[in-house]
This record gives structure tokens, C-alpha cells and sequence, in this order.
């Protein structure tokens, strides 16, 4: 196929081309105007890609709320190797493109499953993936096409994509579509028309280089015209030109091929034998279409009818009158008869609705209930909507209004959510129907960032229904309790927490669950342990039984266990649970399994593998568009650099989160991030940096005494340790005596506060106070905090003129920040030791460790756990071919050429030779 210029693009095309052949392949997203050429250059790469599978689909205007239409056109001639890839997977994706039953779970499923298709189709022979007007794609094809676009860089795909200006393509490489230059513009011209070199020069001006507006608009010329006899530019249509003069060309036609045209375009398909029965029921004969053909306005190629261009087919519905438009909908509802038919023809009998109709609604509401089985949550909640605009009574239709706006959460349109959830609420009368709807609101609002405008508070919706429904208003009094909490008021939520507690049955059912892990966290966060325990063990045991599925209590349970220092427990349960994630591709609740995860190894000392899962919790929230999980993660991260010393990544990290989490009302990441920063300065020994950082958390958290949660709080014992560097001893009595830590808060938090004290203490009592220090962290088995008491009990034996006794803290505080990775905290032990006399040079240190990337760190170690390399894939949602790449260099990069050395290097979990704690773990969580 020949190409008039274009020589950049079909450059770029080729060596994209060339790259999937040689396992290197990658994405591209060509931009540009109608009629710019892109559909040409996805022609031209077909033909240049001998060797290559091509796949093909186009996105169509008329399917855009038809979910997974466009990704089953992608995937049809490949669906037969389903079996080869991950059985959940195969169902969900099978479940949505409607070749298998429904498979319902994570609304992501379905596009880590496309990419495990699309890797194991490559196998075989190296695959080219063409979308033509990839913006008129459905929602969740678009979504589960992207995701797999993100990921298939390294093996043998080609993906190009052709889109229109604006369209969203984070990560993915983006060539932009011009019109032609001058001379291969002449040439085209030249070549298609008996044309004035002259008049050729004024409509390459005119349409700047469109060459579907050279076309057309030569097109429009008379021969004297186009041979200058007669002035040319005065008779063609005004801006924008291509549609205009598609336009005048529609216009001209007779009112049955008009007719006929209008039927094709809103059809759902190109298939003529599907068109058919239509313009029988419109009374139009099958010759009407001719004319359009001999117009140049569509061609039919064997069984199938094809549009000029899509503006052609976008033109005919926008000018079709409202009745020509119905008429044609309910003709094409008409002939869809088939049970496989019935979310296509309810989405006809919705556009050709005119007024208020029950039983339409009915049909239209169980064509929604057939797409949420498939996981078309927006495709499901658009035809809600309109469900709901057909139902005569209010009631019904607040609720309609109410599914429709589950479907929009679940499909993550949380904006559209909250609209529809606050018209549910304009005519809801039942007060159940009523907390349902304020709940929803407030869970969308909470994750949303996004503000809720009056209405009552939830806890006065709960108390609303107690009567009615006492276990319902428990939820709500307890997710209450934990926005309370989290907002910086534990005291409130702890009152509240209260309330709920006394409405919970003494026999638990499931559905209490939730409730409960909520009053879990809220008492801790407002100090009271013993009852966050005591709540807990109410449930553990059927939590730790969790279904393959991850619900939301299974998600709160995990960071509870985090919260309550159950680190062993949290482990094994966050480890099952992520593999069933994995296993499942739950995208939509890994981000925050591998978070908790992170936190936890951060404090056992597994420092490697935090960052890994921290790294990877982060790319996944950003891909699911997670705002929430995308600060919590942000502040994990932040937390491991700043005990590297890794500053700039630090404070980068550190500054997205704090304005994500005052975006979405969170004080507790807001701390979180800023206790990160304090840290990072204290390592590097800038104390009044630190001072300064510290200090800005009283300002965000407002009562700092009164917020007890996992950490947030002993900000304040660094602080104390942050004056005292500074040489301002003075504050730091001051503050340790308004803020005196909390007795029964964590082991963690003991530790630290007996630290703080230690500091401040004459030397006389040095070692007992530090002993009880040590005590504290030990029961806490925080490898990093026990250190860093470790080194202040060493700098003040020398300070006290204990040169000899220092040494051994020193030298364990050293040992344990060289083994860490905590560089300046190494740093600063090191210099004390040879301070007090005894010369400790720099340890050899595997820096190798620190220079892979964050991929190619998560392979290397599920490889040191003992996966395979399909293994690996699998639960990293790429090829085998990738983990190829990634270990290859991960070994050139350690050093190492076999999984038995790798494991030697780099130990499974996650901790490079680190030192273990010996010392007992918190009580556990069980049945006791």
C-alpha cells in the first residue's frame, strides 16, 4: 500500500513492527483530526506486517454503552486459547465476552485476563493489534485494552491505536497525526484529479493538509473549477469542511436511502444480513442504500456495509430528526429477537422510549441486571438511568437510581455516582431505602475526595432506622465512628463506636463483619487496644477462613492486624489473600493487599521486599485510578526511602501524598507523610529540618493527644528526640509533658516514648531508662526502631565518658542499618563508634540490591521464593517473556547466574541477611 508522505509515522510504525517480531514490542497511540489519515496508516501497517497475526477492531459510536463489544471484535479469533491461561481469569473474561456463564468479582479481572490472552497468543507467532477509533471503544474494553497496553512492552505485540485530540493516554507513547505537507498533498491531489496546479495550492491551504478534506472538497469541484476557469474556493463549505461537505452530500440524497442510511448507522453492527430485517420493519427496500454507494457515502464489502468515514455515520444521527431516530431504534429492538439479544435491544427500546412505561423499565432493568453479571457496570448503570426515567413511581424509581449508582462506583465514575445518588435521594421515602442511599453517598464521598453538600451526617441516618433495622444502623454508626476517627476526632468516634457496639447481635452473622473490623480500628486509633483486641477475636476466625473472593471486611482485617502489631498473623493472611488476588487479577484490591503487606515488612525489617510491594501497590493504584490507595501507597513508600536516606524519591513521594490526602480528608496519611519527612531529617542530622517538619503536624491533625492509630502519634516522641539534637532540651520536657505517649498503646509506641524519655534523663539513671527502652522495642520486634534506641543509648554512655560500654549498642545499631540498607542512620553509628575509640570502616555492602529497578527487584524475589518464570508472570500480570528480560538483567546486575545464587544474595523474604528480633510478639489474635 502506498502512502503519500507520512515518512515519520510509517518510520515509527515499521520499527514497532520490527520490535514485536523480535520480542520488544510496545504501543503506540496515533492522535489526530478526522480525516487525517490515521485509518490509512493502520492499513499501511497491516500490509508491512508479513510474519505478524493481526487482530483488528474499531470502535463504534453506536456501541460505546454496548459493554466488552469492541474488546470481543479484538479478541474472537484467539478466544480458543483460553484454557492456556489462568482459570479465573479464563472465566472472568469468557463471563464478559458472553462465550461462558457469568463470572462476577473485581471489575479489573477482566484485564489482567486480556493480557494473559494476548501473552500467550504470542507465543506462538508475534501478534499486530490495529484499533481504529479507539475513543468510541466502550468503557470496559477501553479499560482492560490499556491495561494490557501498559504492560505488553517487551514481547511480541504491536498495539497501535488510532484516537482522536484528547484522548487520555497516560504511560503510552503518542504520535501525533498532522495533515500532509505541501508536496505530497499536491501529489495526492494530482493523482485522484484532473486538477490547476493553482486551485490544488488554494485547497492544500484550505484544509491544511487533510488529505480527507483534499478529497472530499475536490470532490465538490466542477470540472471548470477544478481547471481554475472559474473561481473555486467561494463554493465550499465552511469550517469544519469535511463534515460540511459530507453533509451536502447526505443531503442530496433521496428520503428512503436517507432512511436507509440512518437505520446502518445506528445499528450496532456492520452486518448487512442484521440490517435487513430493519429496513423491512421501515418500510425501506434494500435497493435505497445504491444511492448512498454511488454518493461515495458508504461500499459494501461481502457481508458487511462500510461508512465513508465515521464522520458520515456520526453526521446522519446528530441530523436525523428525534422521530426518524426512534422510528429507526424501536425497528432495530424489533428484530432483535434472540435471548442473547436482550441487552442490544433494550438499549433500542431506551432510545426509542417517548414516555413513562413500567414494563419497559422492567425489561430495560433486567438488560442491566444481564451486564453486571458480565461486569459491564457502566454500560449496566447508563441503562438504569434510563430504567429509572422510564418508571412512573418515585419509589421504584430511587431505586433504580440507587443500582444504577452501584454500577457507576463499581466502574469507578464516582462523580456520576454521587449525582445519581443525590436524585435517588430527592424523591426516597423509605427510611431503609434512605440509609442505603446516605451510605453509599458517604463511601463514594470518602473515596472519592469529592464533597458532600448538606444532608444529614451518617450517624444521624443510622440512628434514623435503629428501630427498623438495628444491625444496618451498627454499619453505619461504625463507618461513622472510623470518618471521625480518621479525620482526626477519635474521641467522638470512639463514642460512637460505643453506639454501635450495643446495637450488634450477640450471635454474629457475616453480613457483621464489616461492622466489626470498623470498631477494630476505631478503638485503636483512639488508644483503647485491649478492646480493638477483644472486638477483633470476635471475627478472626472466620476471617482468617476467607473466601477466594476479598471483601472489604477481609481488606480492613488485614491492616488491623497491621495496627495491632499481629505481624506473623498479618503475613500469612496477607500472603494467602494477595495470591488469591493474583491468581483471580482482583486489580481492584491488590494495590491495597500489597500496601499492608509493605507496611508490615517495613517494620519487620524486611526492607527489600517493602519497597518492591510498595512500588508495585503504587503503579496499580495509579492504573485503577485508586486516588485513596494511590496516597496510602505514596506514604509506604516515602516511609522505606526516608530510613534509606533516599531524599529526593522521599520528599517527592511525601508531597504527592499529603496533597492527595488533604484532597480526600485523610489526617491519618497526611501524618503519615509527614512523619516520613521528620524521619528522612533526622537520619540526615538536620534536627531543626526535622523540628520543622514535625511541628506542621500539629497544624493537619488538629488534637495530636487524641489520635493513637498504628504510628501516627509517636511523631511526637521524634519530635522530643529532634529537640534534643537541637540542643533545646527545654522543649522537649515541655512537650513529653503534655504529650506523655499512652500506656496501653503499642509496643512500637511504648518503645519510642521510653526512648524519648531516656534522652532527657541524668546519667546516674542512663541505664535503666534505655534498658526499658530496649525491653519495649524488642516486644515490638521493630528491627529499625530497636536501633535507633540503640545508637542514642550509645551516644549518651559516650557523652558520659563510658567510651568502652557504648561500643556494643553501637556496634549492634551499626550491624543493624548496614543490613537494612539505612545508610545515613549507618552513617551516624559509625561515626559514634570511632568516636568511642574503635575504627569501623565502611562493611562491604550489596549495592547491587539497590540498583535494580523496582520490577525487575519484585521478579528476583518471587524467583528466590521458588516460582517459575510462568509462575512469576502470572502473578505480575505480564509474559513469561518479560520475567525473561527482567531476571537477565536482575542477574547481570547481582551477579549471579542461577536461582540457587540469587536465593543466596537476595533471601525470599525480603531481608538481606537482617538480624531477627528473638523477642516475644504482642498477644496474639485468636480464639485464645
Amino acid at each position: 500500500m502506498r502512502l503519500h508522505g507520512r515518512s515519520d509515522e510509517s518510520a515509527r510504525i515499521a520499527s514497532l513492527l520490527e520490535a514485536a517480531r523480535t520480542g520488544a514490542g510496545g504501543t503506540l497511540v496515533l492522535s489526530g483530526e478526522p480525516g487525517i489519515g490515521k485509518t490509512s496508516l493502520l492499513r499501511w501497517a497491516e500490509s508491512s506486517a508479513p510474519g505478524l497475526r493481526v487482530l483488528a477492531a474499531r470502535g463504534l459510536e453506536s456501541e460505546t454503552e454496548l459493554a466488552f463489544a469492541g474488546l470481543g471484535d479484538l479478541l474472537r479469533p484467539i478466544l480458543s486459547r483460553l484454557e492456556q491461561i489462568p482459570p479465573r481469569q479464563a472465566a472472568a473474561l469468557a463471563g464478559a465476552l458472553a462465550v461462558g456463564p457469568p463470572a462476577p468479582g473485581d471489575r479489573f479481572a477482566v484485564a489482567a485476563a486480556t493480557l494473559s490472552l494476548l501473552s500467550t497468543a504470542s507465543e506462538e507467532e508475534p501478534l499486530l493489534l490495529l484499533v481504529d477509533d479507539a475513543h468510541w471503544l466502550d468503557g470496559p474494553s477501553l479499560q482492560a485494552l490499556l491495561f494490557a497496553a501498559r504492560r505488553i512492552h517487551g514481547q511480541r505485540i504491536a498495539l497501535v491505536l488510532a484516537v482522536r485530540p484528547g484522548f487520555t493516554a497516560e504511560a503510552l507513547e503518542v504520535l501525533a497525526v498532522d495533515g500532509l505537507e505541501r508536496q505530497p498533498a499536491l501529489d495526492l491531489l494530482a493523482e485522484t484529479r484532473d486538477i490547476n496546479p493553482t486551485v490544488a495550492e488554494e485547497l492544500v491551504d484550505a484544509t491544511g493538509g487533510n488529505p480527507l478534506g483534499l478529497l472530499e472538497l475536490s470532490a465538490q469541484l466542477t470540472r471548470e473549477q477544478l481547471s481554475g476557469a472559474e473561481p473555486a474556493l467561494a463554493s465550499l463549505p465552511a469550517a469544519p469542511a469535511v463534515a460540511a461537505a459530507f453533509l451536502r452530500r447526505v443531503q442530496a440524497l433521496p428520503d428512503e436511502t436517507r432512511g436507509a442510511l440512518i437505520a446502518a448507522a445506528a445499528a450496532d453492527s456492520d452486518d448487512l444480513d442484521a440490517l435487513s430485517p430493519v429496513l423491512a420493519r421501515l418500510g425501506v427496500s434494500p435497493g435505497a442504500l445504491a444511492a448512498a454507494q454511488a454518493a461515495g457515502l458508504v461500499r459494501t464489502v461481502e457481508d458487511r456495509i462500510e461508512f465513508r468515514h465515521p464522520l458520515v455515520r456520526s453526521l446522519l444521527l446528530a441530523e436525523a430528526s428525534p422521530q426518524e431516530r426512534r422510528a429507526v431504534h424501536a425497528a432495530h429492538a424489533e428484530a432483535l429477537v434472540g435471548p442473547d439479544e436482550l441487552e442490544r435491544r433494550a438499549a433500542h427500546l431506551a432510545e426509542a422510549a417517548t414516555a413513562p412505561d413500567e414494563a419497559l423499565a422492567e425489561t430495560l432493568e433486567a438488560a442491566a441486571e444481564r451486564a453486571l453479571e458480565r461486569g459491564g457496570y457502566a454500560a449496566a448503570a447508563k441503562t438504569l438511568r434510563r430504567a429509572a426515567d422510564l418508571t412512573p413511581d418515585p419509589e421504584r424509581r430511587s431505586r433504580r437510581l440507587l443500582r444504577a449508582a452501584q454500577g457507576l462506583r463499581f466502574a469507578g465514575e464516582l462523580e456520576a455516582a454521587l449525582e445519581t445518588l443525590e436524585e435517588a435521594l430527592a424523591t426516597a421515602k423509605d427510611p431503609l431505602h434512605r440509609a442505603e442511599i446516605h451510605h453509599l453517598r458517604v463511601r463514594v464521598a470518602t473515596a472519592s475526595a469529592l464533597p458532600l453538600d448538606g444532608g444529614l451526617s451518617l450517624s444521624a441516618v443510622a440512628e434514623s432506622i435503629v428501630t427498623r433495622d438495628p444491625t444496618r444502623a451498627a454499619l453505619l454508626f461504625a463507618h461513622s465512628a472510623q470518618l471521625a476517627a480518621f479525620s482526626g476526632d477519635p474521641s467522638s468516634g470512639l463514642e460512637l463506636a460505643r453506639r454501635s457496639r450495643e446495637l450488634l447481635p450477640a450471635r454474629l452473622r457475616a453480613d457483621d463483619l464489616e461492622t466489626l473490623v470498623l470498631l477494630g480500628q476505631v478503638f485503636v486509633l483512639a488508644g483503647d487496644r485491649s478492646e480493638a483486641l477483644a472486638t477483633t477475636r470476635r471475627f478472626a476466625t472466620t476471617l482468617e477462613r476467607a473466601p477466594e473472593e476479598t471483601s472489604e471486611a477481609a481488606l480492613l482485617y488485614a491492616s488491623l492486624l497491621f495496627w495491632l502489631e499481629q505481624y506473623e498473623a498479618g503475613r500469612s493472611f496477607l500472603k494467602r489473600q494477595i495470591g488469591s488476588a493474583r491468581a483471580a487479577g482482583a486489580l481492584g484490591v491488590l494495590p491495597r493487599l500489597l500496601d499492608t503487606l509493605a507496611a508490615l515488612d517495613a517494620r519487620g525489617g524486611r526492607w527489600v521486599q517493602a519497597y518492591a510491594d510498595s512500588s508495585e501497590a503504587l503503579q496499580l493504584a495509579r492504573e485503577t485510578a485508586d486516588a485513596r490507595q494511590t496516597a496510602s501507597s505514596l506514604t509506604t513508600l516515602a516511609r522505606i526511602e526516608a530510613g534509606q536516606g533516599k531524599a529526593d524519591d522521599c520528599r517527592a513521594h511525601a508531597a504527592e501524598a499529603i496533597e492527595l490526602a488533604r484532597r480526600l480528608h485523610d489526617r491519618v496519611a497526611e501524618a503519615w507523610a509527614l512523619c516520613a519527612l521528620g524521619v528522612l531529617e533526622l537520619g540526615l542530622g538536620r534536627a531543626e529540618a526535622a523540628i520543622a517538619e514535625f511541628e506542621r503536624l500539629r497544624v493537619p491533625v488538629g488534637e495530636p493527644a487524641n489520635l493513637h492509630d498504628s504510628g501516627a502519634l509517636i511523631w511526637t516522641a521524634d519530635l522530643v528526640e529532634a529537640y534534643v539534637r537541637a540542643r533545646r532540651p527545654d522543649d522537649a520536657r515541655r512537650l513529653l509533658e503534655a504529650e506523655p505517649g499512652n500506656e496501653n498503646g503499642s509496643a512500637w509506641e511504648k518503645g519510642a516514648f521510653a526512648r524519648a524519655r531516656a534522652l532527657l534523663v541524668e546519667p546516674a539513671a542512663l541505664d535503666e531508662a534505655f534498658a526499658g527502652a530496649l525491653r519495649a522495642h524488642e516486644r515490638a520486634g521493630i528491627p529499625f526502631e530497636l536501633a535507633r534506641t540503640e545508637l542514642c543509648y550509645g551516644e549518651r554512655l559516650r557523652r558520659a565518658r563510658r567510651r568502652t560500654e557504648s561500643r556494643t549498642p553501637l556496634r549492634s545499631a551499626l550491624a543493624t542499618f548496614e543490613q537494612l540498607g539505612a545508610l545515613p542512620w549507618a552513617k551516624r553509628a559509625r561515626k559514634e563508634l570511632e568516636a568511642a575509640g574503635e575504627f569501623a570502616g565502611a562493611r562491604p555492602r550489596n549495592t547491587r540490591i539497590a540498583s535494580l529497578t523496582p520490577q525487575e527487584l519484585q521478579v528476583a524475589l518471587l524467583v528466590a521464593e521458588g516460582a517459575t518464570n510462568r509462575e512469576v508472570a502470572t502473578a505480575l500480570f505480564v509474559s513469561p517473556k518479560t520475567i525473561e528480560a527482567h531476571l537477565s538483567r536482575a542477574y547481570a546486575k547481582l551477579g549471579v547466574r542461577s536461582r540457587t545464587e540469587l536465593a543466596r544474595v537476595l533471601p525470599a523474604d525480603g531481608t538481606p541477611s537482617a538480624r531477627r528480633s528473638s523477642a516475644p510478639q504482642p498477644e496474639p489474635v485468636g480464639r485464645g
